[in-house]
């Protein structure tokens, strides 16, 4: 997927912040990473206002100059899906890092991995967080 035509919006982030730290925190991992955590609208897309059948983009994750970018639809907003879609692009953000850190490619996966709709890949990233808290612990 390329980047997004999207518009930051001046709209207090602190709560896709701590969802996301709280589900790293969970796995018993740290980010040493500079992250990003923003509601956006993006741009060419009609959010809730799209007709049926019409794609909405709801979140996405993406890297650009060493910073880690979490971007939520402003639509979300002190909304129920918030969460679980904050989570989703977490995994994504997740599997970037294992893979920068040479503990495993997930990449091929990361949208499957963030649906957790397979056992499969779900297992392979479950390992890969288990091994990366190995590594963390060794170099405390």
């Amino acid at each position: 997927m390329g980047l997004w035509n999207l518009s930051v919006q001046s709209v207090d982030s602190s709560s896709i912040q701590e969802i996301s730290e709280e589900y790293v925190n969970s796995l018993g991992i740290e980010i040493d990473v500079p992250i990003e955590y923003r509601f956006v609208r993006y741009l060419h897309d009609n959010g809730y206002e799209a007709e049926a059948g019409e794609t909405i983009v709801l979140g996405t994750f993406h890297v650009w100059n060493g910073t880690y970018y979490i971007d939520i639809s402003v639509d979300l907003y002190k909304s129920e899906e918030l969460e679980s879609i904050v989570i989703h692009e977490t995994k994504h953000m997740i599997v970037e890092y294992l893979r920068e850190n040479k503990i495993i490619n997930l990449n091929k996966y990361t949208e499957e991995i963030a649906q957790e709709k397979n056992y499969y890949y779900n297992s392979l990233f479950d390992s890969g967080v288990q091994l990366l808290k190995e590594q963390q612990k060794i170099e405390e």
